[in-house]
């Protein structure tokens, strides 16, 4: 059977915190009986099509309407049970005389019209004093007369402190001969009648005349008939859940039958299947029944009424377009609703959501996929997936407490340190500018899901920088060269910035922009490198102006930075292609360095290049582009030309926040002509 799925959006985040508290009633499932097998929709019948099944249907419409009033009836009880002591007297007396000594008394609503009093009479229910009296003798069916209540009320408000000139104004005005007469009509009738507890109304007597009317249109009315047929090439694409004792739609998937056919609804209850009852069943028992039926199915429904509907969901009729920054696996994922119906990929897929009304789990096909004629999969929503990782997080944070030692979510020891890496002319060590001034150094601080992306083809012939980026020694440096080449009109490299100086026969602006360190300081607190470090007491850079002047002359600029400093230079407006240059096994690694001549290298220095790149794609796989294992120079050359040839010629999906020229973004229409 599928797996289970809470009732609803926050009963899915109340599962988060507690995966194991699950049960039959807060099950999710896919029908396996249906969906494993096509269906046609042929017609939607409001009346029964005989006497037994007209009967069922006024059976299934009295059960509802009993239900419905029933909950009214205990949400009315609980909302009077809730005014009840927000009014209640004693709280309120308790409230605005706390501290006084309080005269308490019997307030008598109900009056009549009775002989006249000369002095007063003796009340029962009350007493002077602190307390209340709990056991007081009084006979409720005698009403006091209007006279009394003008006696009792005239001695209470002297009790309370009053003016003696507002009691008389108030006893003056009660005994005015049109104020008694007008009181005395309309209690009088209630003289010394009986009084009763009042008696909740009930619509019985509407129920039995629904239920002995033979019109089948009024029973009816809120329920309907569906019935599909089998078919060659077509899912019914639904989830059902439980609500109580409820059978509910969960879930209706985007290139199903049930979608198409817009037959059901999420919500609709369903109330019977070929004339089995599935009220009070659970899931596994609803999806065992559907699934011993063949041929033509027929659902009794109770269409669901949106008017009730307190969800927030947002309906989104247009396509977007992310790329996934994580792997997915359902199999893996104690949360996700139905298995089954759970789309699979990898970091770097490109998913078009279709749906995100579900706040946890949004509807969407992977790049590649045909998006007409086949169901959607489900994908967990940015926000969902958020939750799951923060849980994540805390928990090795727990553990690693534990442990005694405090390291960062992929189970490095966490600590600012600067970023290393080595350039052409042997820099020992670049640190990051955007690490400096953002103070992005802590892993802990992204949580990594999706990014929108657009489609973009550039109709303006601009160039977009070509960044190859590895472990050091993978040979990042040496397929620049090649490139670089290859074609000069074509490909170029940023001029570096240095405070060293000029060695004979070094050109300013050609080999070296040759700066002094304080300027070269004041540009770097500026923000002005890409990257930047120091070796032998002179410090090297590669400056967003270097780049900035290759892309104007046309060409092609290509660069080769550590992966930490990926994250800086896709923040400009240089649009970057990054390609991963990913070691090879450890026999191909040895022989491509004694190719190069390099031999006598340890296994130690090549396990670490193996190492280092497997780290490096952990880490900061979310921003390549594309990954070449480089097995051999050559071949891995003539991929990265294959790659520069469709990336001047096709679109490429591109982060949607880039600042890309609204003539050069292919429009959704135009996507999914293609």
């Amino acid at each position: 059977m599928p797996s289970s799925e809470s009732p609803t959006g926050n009963s899915e985040s109340h599962a988060l915190l507690n995966a194991n508290a699950q049960s039959d009633s807060a099950n999710d499932e896919m029908w396996d009986g249906i969906a494993s097998e096509s269906f046609t929709a042929t017609n939607i019948i409001t009346c029964a099509e005989n006497e037994d099944e007209g009967k069922r249907l006024k059976n299934y419409e009295n059960y509802l309407r009993r239900r419905r009033e029933f909950g009214e009836y205990r949400t009315n009880e609980n909302a009077f049970l809730r005014e009840s002591l927000r009014g209640s007297g004693k709280l309120l007396s308790l409230e605005n005389h706390k501290g006084r000594k309080e005269l308490l008394g019997w307030k008598n609503s109900i009056l009549s019209a009775g002989g006249e009093v000369e002095t007063g009479y003796a009340n029962g229910a009350y007493m002077s004093g602190d307390t209340f009296c709990d056991n007081t003798d009084v006979d409720r069916t005698k009403l006091t007369s209007l006279e009394e209540v003008a006696i009792s009320m005239n001695h209470v408000v002297k009790g309370e402190g009053r003016e003696e000139e507002e009691s008389e104004l108030m006893h003056d005005f009660f005994m005015q001969k049109p104020v008694r007469k007008a009181i005395g009509s309309n209690v009088g009738v209630h003289k010394m009648s009986k009084i009763t507890e009042p008696k909740a109304t009930t619509s019985a007597d509407l129920l039995s005349i629904i239920t002995d009317c033979d019109n089948a249109t009024i029973v009816q009315s809120h329920l309907k008939i569906v019935k599909f047929s089998k078919c060659s090439d077509a899912y019914l694409g639904a989830t059902i859940r439980n609500e109580g004792e409820k059978v509910i739609v969960a879930r209706v998937i985007r290139g199903g039958m049930a979608e198409k056919s817009n037959l059901l609804k999420e919500g609709d209850e369903l109330i019977e299947a070929n004339g089995n009852d599935l009220r009070g069943k659970n899931v596994t028992e609803v999806c065992n029944v559907l699934k011993s039926m063949s041929g033509e199915l027929s659902l009794v429904i109770a269409p669901f009424d949106k008017s009730n509907d307190n969800s927030q969901r947002v309906s989104s009729a247009q396509v977007r377009h992310f790329r996934a920054l994580f792997d997915y696996d359902p199999e893996d994922d104690i949360y996700v609703p139905c298995k089954e119906l759970a789309l699979k990929f990898q970091r770097g897929d490109i998913l078009h959501v279709i749906s995100t009304s579900d706040e946890n789990w949004w509807q969407a096909y992977r790049e590649g996929c045909e998006m007409n004629g086949s169901l959607a999969g489900l994908i967990p929503s940015i926000s969902f997936q958020r939750q799951t990782a923060l849980c994540a997080r805390e928990f090795e944070r727990e553990n690693k407490l534990e442990s005694g030692k405090h390291k960062d979510f992929f189970g490095c020891t966490k600590g600012k340190s600067l970023i290393r890496g080595r350039c052409k002319k042997g820099i020992e060590e670049l640190r990051s500018v955007a690490e400096e001034l953002s103070g992005e150094n802590d892993e802990d601080s992204e949580i990594l899901t999706y990014e929108e992306v657009t489609l973009y083809l550039s109709k303006t012939g601009r160039k977009r920088p070509l960044v190859l980026c590895g472990p050091e020694g993978v040979g990042c440096l040496e397929l620049r060269q090649r490139l670089a080449e290859f074609d000069k009109d074509k490909f170029a490299s940023a001029i570096p910035h240095t405070t060293r100086p000029k060695k004979v026969g070094e050109i300013g602006g050609i080999h070296y922009h040759f700066v002094t360190k304080r300027s070269f300081q004041e540009d770097a607190k500026a923000g002005k490198f890409i990257e930047y470090g120091e070796f032998e007491k002179y410090l090297y850079g590669t400056s967003l102006a270097s780049v900035q002047a290759v892309i104007d002359r046309a060409k092609i600029c290509l660069l080769t930075l550590k992966a930490e400093n990926l994250k800086a230079l896709r923040r400009t407006t240089f649009m970057p292609y990054v390609i991963f240059i990913a070691p090879p096994s450890l026999q191909q690694l040895r022989r491509q360095k004694e190719i190069l001549g390099q031999r006598g290298i340890k296994d130690e220095q090549l396990k670490l290049i193996l190492s280092e790149g497997k780290t490096t794609e952990k880490h900061y796989g979310h921003l390549f582009d594309r990954i070449i294992v480089n097995i051999d120079l050559d071949r891995s050359l003539e991929e990265l030309k294959e790659v520069i040839r469709k990336l001047e010629t096709e679109p490429h999906w591109v982060p949607s926040f880039w600042p890309v020229n609204t003539t050069s973004v292919i429009s959704s229409a135009e996507f999914d002509g293609k």
